[in-house]
């Protein structure tokens, strides 16, 4: 061998040597979720809800474990279905401080490592709200949401877990209610149905009556249908979502509740205003709504997964509003007649509550839907106008019932001027008792007293002037009175 293939081999030897340590060292740091534990971690590290900037792994994995300890204590990881609520323990959730510190990758946020019990959880679900022993909920969506609001140690303090997040989709066949029309199909409406017999609602999808007859026009040339009769097939299918988790997304009313409709279950469409009935389904699954016509009976079914609750409409006793009584007045009806026009109706309001019941019928929410108010329709009652002669009799009549103090002719007069000249000297004597009366407490106490007899002869000399003029008083009245008559039998008038 040569000297330069010697030193040859031996600047190789060196290279792989260098190359070798350089990877040996640079790897933990190269590679995502390594980390050496003597090298801290770099800025905007973050392990759960721990920022371990600057931290080593030993102190990363502490400082980590600290802040599970304090979120299990504060946490109320929480499901709920209306009012119903079921806490689950942090028991239920193990953590992995250790692991989850060896793969953080740098610079980043990353989750803790967690286990969740399911068997644990599925068993506090379905005891706490009494759901039935087949797989309503999904194992595997019960850990997800359980992981998402755990790995990163998040209150919870505020939000919850929805259920209806946790339901299996199911097969779609069970029978979730049904309904049935109190009216014979007509043709427009057996059209319709044949053209709607079974729709299918996705999840965020509508059920539209109104836009599902429109579909109809646009490719049938011969299809006619009154709003009426849409009306009576959008009452029977309102009628049966009322058991359902669907959502009612529009619904209109009459002003009077028609024949075919239970108070509480109508639905009105009225195409030239566009008022519609519509029905969201606003859950995670899909529901199906099915119509067919049965020796001239609508029959509505909605068909879905199974659900963990029973839903039912309850219509409360409704508050009744009577009915006023208008009276007029026409000449077109008969002397002595009264027609009536319209008899009158109580008005009606109507509250309308959805139930939801577990599977042992133990009630665990109530929800108002909506009031639905019919106004009362007022009774007429349309009488004759009456004669001038029959008017006359009637205020003779009244005349005569207003009592014995009541009189007519010369008596009638007399007794008028008579009451006038008892009130009139009733005046005068009033006024000359107010005018004496001023003058005895008038004026200084020099001219009160009498200065001929002062001190205990005061009073009785005051008391006979007290008399004095009493006397004059009452002389004054007399002469008044008789001045009065006097001068009133004079007057001509």
């Amino acid at each position: 061998m040569s000297q330069n293939q010697a030193l040859k081999m031996l600047t190789v030897i060196l290279l792989s040597f260098f190359i070798i340590a350089g990877a040996t060292q640079a790897g933990p740091l190269l590679l995502p979720g390594s980390n050496n534990e003597s090298v801290p971690f770099s800025q905007g590290t973050v392990v759960g809800s721990t920022d371990v900037s600057g931290l080593s792994q030993e102190e990363a994995v502490a400082s980590v474990s600290e802040d599970i300890a304090v979120w299990k204590q504060q946490s109320s990881l929480k499901v709920s279905y209306g009012e119903e609520v079921s806490v689950l323990s942090p028991e239920l959730i193990e953590f992995f401080p250790e692991e989850a510190v060896s793969t953080a990758v740098d610079g980043e946020s990353n989750p803790v490592q967690l286990n969740v019990k399911m068997g644990d959880v599925i068993t506090l679900l379905k005891r706490d709200f009494g759901l039935p022993e087949s797989d309503v909920l999904d194992p595997m969506k019960v850990q997800n949401e359980i992981e998402q609001r755990s790995a990163f140690l998040e209150s919870n303090e505020i939000t919850s877990i929805p259920l209806s997040n946790l339901l299996s989709a199911g097969s779609g066949e069970t029978l979730i209610a049904e309904a049935a029309g109190t009216f014979t199909v007509t043709a427009g409406q057996q059209n319709y149905l044949f053209a709607n017999e079974s729709v299918t609602l996705s999840p965020g999808q509508y059920y539209s009556v109104l836009n599902l007859s429109e579909a109809i026009i646009e490719t049938s040339d011969d299809y006619e249908i009154s709003d009426e009769e849409l009306s009576k097939i959008a009452t029977v299918i309102h009628e049966a979502v009322l058991d359902t988790p669907l959502t009612i997304a529009e619904r209109h009313i009459s002003t009077r509740l028609p024949e075919y409709a239970s108070p509480g279950k109508e639905a009105r469409v009225t195409s030239s205003s566009g008022n519609d009935y519509k029905v969201l389904n606003a859950t995670e699954s899909e529901f199906t709504v099915q119509a067919e016509s049965v020796q001239g009976t609508l029959y509505i079914r909605v068909t879905g997964p199974e659900q963990p609750f029973t839903f039912s409409a309850d219509i409360s006793e409704s508050e009744v509003l009577p009915f006023r009584t208008i009276r007029q007045y026409s000449p077109f009806v008969a002397d002595g007649a009264t027609e009536v026009p319209e008899t009158g109706i109580d008005g009606q309001l109507i509250p309308v509550e959805r139930v939801t019941l577990d599977a042992d019928s133990i009630e665990i929410e109530r929800e108002l839907l909506y009031e639905d108010f019919y106004p009362p329709v007022h009774r007429v009652e349309v009488s004759s106008l009456e004669s001038p002669e029959q008017q006359a009799e009637d205020d003779q009549d009244s005349v005569d019932t207003d009592g014995d103090d009541t009189s007519s002719g010369n008596d009638s007069g007399t007794g008028q001027n008579g009451s006038n000249n008892e009130n009139n000297d009733n005046e005068s004597v009033d006024r000359n008792d107010s005018d004496n009366l001023t003058d005895n407490h008038s004026g200084s106490p020099s001219e009160n007293d009498n200065t001929n007899n002062p001190g205990s002869d005061r009073e009785s000399s005051s008391g006979e002037a007290d008399d004095d003029n009493s006397q004059s008083q009452q002389q004054g009245r007399n002469e008044n009175g008789q001045n009065r008559s006097t001068d009133q039998n004079r007057d001509p008038k």
